[in-house]
């Protein structure tokens, strides 16, 4: 059950990043296709996510006794990892490299973050995935030798400490007041400058 409800959160932190993206920042700063794409292949994550605990919860002999579905926490993370490298483009694009350990620059270092934490854990999900056996695992698997198993746990605890250090990245930056939405005018072009506090002023 702490599973599920986990996931479940995260399937409503993902719509509420929606809602964020297109309702609050994109009158502002302007629309970025790159930011919707982004959040929307995590938003498909989180719904994977949602598979496997509940499978488990819904049916117990559906799929793997204890463990519900395999596969998709697998999908979920490629998706989730994606969403990540999408992201990473444009907040890589905005880092402000004449300051770089300024508040602006600390979504991009929070993004890095995640999207180090979801190599490890693609890593990790994916050895995991392909050495479960029929009829649970994938129809052909790759030999995963002993030591690629033994990356499994470790990966995952790095990744999860990673998505934690990430987060509370980003905690830190919402903690910036930022000036109100209607001192700054709505333009596409401020999607492209670093996301300071100087450059939302001077977009004005």
């Amino acid at each position: 059950w702490l599973g599920a409800i986990e996931a479940v959160f995260w399937f409503a932190g993902f719509v509420l990043l929606i809602e964020w993206a297109v309702f609050h920042t994109f009158p502002v700063w302007g629309f970025s296709r790159r930011a919707l794409v982004g959040a929307t292949l995590k938003l498909i994550a989180s719904v994977l996510f949602n598979v496997q605990p509940w499978s488990n919860i819904v049916d117990r002999g559906f799929a793997q006794p204890g463990v519900g579905v395999p596969w998709s926490n697998f999908a979920g993370i490629i998706f989730f990892h994606t969403g990540n490298l999408v992201d990473c483009v444009g907040l890589t694009l905005l880092w402000d490299r004449q300051r770089p350990f300024s508040w602006g620059n600390l979504p991009t270092y929070g993004l890095w973050t995640y999207t180090t934490a979801t190599w490890f854990l693609v890593i990790a999900d994916g050895i995991e995935y392909f050495s479960d056996i029929d009829p649970w695992g994938p129809p052909s698997s790759p030999h995963i030798s002993h030591t690629s198993l033994m990356f499994i746990a470790p990966g995952q605890i790095i990744g999860s400490t990673l998505l934690l250090a990430g987060s509370v990245i980003f905690t830190v930056w919402s903690a910036v007041e930022w000036p109100e939405p209607a001192a700054i005018k709505p333009t596409s072009e401020t999607m492209t400058e670093p996301l300071t506090r100087g450059s939302a002023i001077n977009s004005t």
